[in-house]
């Protein structure tokens, strides 16, 4: 069945404003803001933070539909558009962190930096992957989340903010 992006934006939408309310509650934050409709931040991340101590911050939140006991990886878009070679998630974003959420409420956060640095050195040992989308086809890799865990080791946090 093809990847049908419409239904996905629509199914991510309350699931970054549970982050963003997650967010708020946290006491390191000043406040966090959904932003992934406003045209600006485009290519800066799903959501605006604003740490207590320090500068305003993005996070590139990515959705996983399954639950973190049904698959043990982090799947990373490579290729938006895989035949146009168009950049996707993590190679696109500036934001300063990036971020996975599983369907059980394991919400995943990672210095995208670190990460993609990582990523591009080893990319040809990851498991890589393709979804049919009705125009194209985006691709991506499959990194298991204690491989993560342990390279960026500090840089890499795990939170469960519930189903």
């Amino acid at each position: 069945m093809p990847f049908d992006f419409a239904k996905q934006l629509a199914v991510s939408k309350p699931v970054v404003e549970k982050v963003v309310r997650w967010l708020n509650q946290l006491n390191t934050l000043d406040w966090a803001l959904d932003c992934q409709d406003k045209p600006g931040c485009y290519y800066l991340g799903d959501i605006l933070i604003k740490p207590m101590a320090g500068d305003v911050e993005y996070i590139e939140l990515k959705m996983e539909t399954r639950t973190s006991r049904e698959t043990p990886n982090l799947a990373i878009e490579r290729y938006s558009n895989t035949e146009k070679k168009t950049n996707g998630g993590i190679w696109e974003t500036q934001a300063r962190f990036y971020a996975h959420i599983y369907s059980d409420g394991l919400l995943v956060v990672m210095n995208r930096r670190l990460l993609l640095d990582w990523l591009i050195a080893n990319y040809d040992t990851f498991r890589q992957f393709q979804a049919r989308n009705k125009n194209y086809t985006t691709s991506g890799i499959l990194v298991r989340r204690t491989e993560a865990k342990e390279e960026l080791q500090t840089y890499y946090r795990e939170y469960w903010i519930g189903e």
